[in-house]
């Protein structure tokens, strides 16, 4: 086995050739430093949520504990799914395309993927419409309007976006440089 053919650790259960281009090492890096930050976000907002859980119980009288604690949940359900797009986890059907040549599964991915940063983009514009027509009704909240609460749509919706389009970037780096790319870990879902 010649030295560029020896696989390098990446972390999260993932080897990449030795070989691998620059600009997919940089793309790679890059979305594993994001991930990175959604980590800890999520850890703080699981926080968030265990302190106002134990606050709306303790607290009788006050409102505010049960808006923390129920858009929280939608804060923390919007960063896993941002996650599980970074670590490439989210569940694809590879039961047919196992059985195409690599570079198919490449294209396939790469196809996946913009479908899945359009379908993002739909979902912000919507979320930024739904978002502008609830300052038009008044509401009563202490401390999270909806209106804010849509943005956790925004930013989860985005970041998933974000996370397709650097694993499109770094499949189309590959094919470019006349390489075949790694398939993700777990079979590529």
């Amino acid at each position: 086995m010649s030295s560029s053919e020896i696989p390098v650790d990446l972390g999260q259960d993932e080897q990449v050739p030795a070989d691998e281009p620059r600009a997919a090492t940089a793309l790679r890096r890059l979305n594993e430093g994001i991930g990175r930050v959604e980590i800890g976000v999520l850890g703080l907002l699981i926080l968030l949520l265990i302190t106002s859980t134990i606050t709306d119980m303790l607290v009788a009288m006050a409102t505010w504990p049960d808006e923390v604690t129920r858009y929280t949940v939608f804060f923390v359900a919007m960063m896993g799914l941002a996650l599980a797009a970074q670590r490439q986890g989210m569940f694809h059907m590879d039961l047919v395309t196992r059985l195409f040549p690599a570079r198919v599964r490449s294209g396939l991915r790469i196809a996946t993927a913009i479908m899945v940063v359009v379908l993002c983009g739909l979902v912000i514009e919507y979320a930024l419409r739904y978002r502008e027509g609830s300052h038009k009704f008044t509401e009563s909240y202490e401390i999270i309007s909806v209106a804010n609460a849509y943005l956790a749509a925004v930013i989860g919706f985005a970041l998933v976006a974000l996370h397709f389009a650097l694993h499109a970037a770094i499949e189309v780096v590959y094919l470019a440089r006349g390489k075949v790319p790694p398939d993700p870990p777990h079979g590529g879902h």
